[in-house]
């Protein structure tokens, strides 16, 4: 075998090596799943806070969530309408959430109540641990 024979077959092996490597790599095992990936703490607030304001609005990603404090009882709900993603107005006196583009109307566990919305609101992940609300949001 001459040297440039020999020369071409070790660039081949390291060329295959190499591809092996790539290609094996897209398939390897994660250590932590996609769900996990995708919930990622975005917020935290004291719980003090919320249970002396008793509604609470703060903004991820330009989203606007709402946590309302009522009967022990916190809820963190999106305030995106589900008919068409108008930002929902809180009437804090009425105790109720409503659609200014085309009148929905959700309690503040986020059911509906009425109009073109066609579910819920969507309510989002939050966990409690030490004094604090930790938001999840996707």
């Amino acid at each position: 075998m001459n040297r440039r024979k020999f020369l071409v077959k070790i660039a081949n092996l390291i060329f295959i090596i190499f591809s092996l490597t790539l290609f094996s790599s897209l398939f390897k095992k994660r250590d932590i799943s996609l769900e996990e990936l995708r919930q990622t703490v975005q917020y935290r607030i004291e719980l003090e806070e919320i249970k002396r304001k008793k509604f609470l609005v703060i903004y991820i990603k330009n989203d606007p969530i709402l946590l309302v404090q009522s009967n022990d009882k916190i809820q963190a709900l999106l305030l995106r309408c589900p008919h068409r993603g108008c930002t929902l107005y809180l009437d804090r006196e009425r105790k109720l959430i409503s659609c200014p583009c085309h009148g929905s109307l959700f309690d503040l566990d986020g059911k509906r109540l009425r109009g073109p919305a066609p579910t819920d609101l969507r309510k989002i992940n939050y966990k409690i641990k030490d004094k604090f609300l930790y938001i999840y949001f996707t």
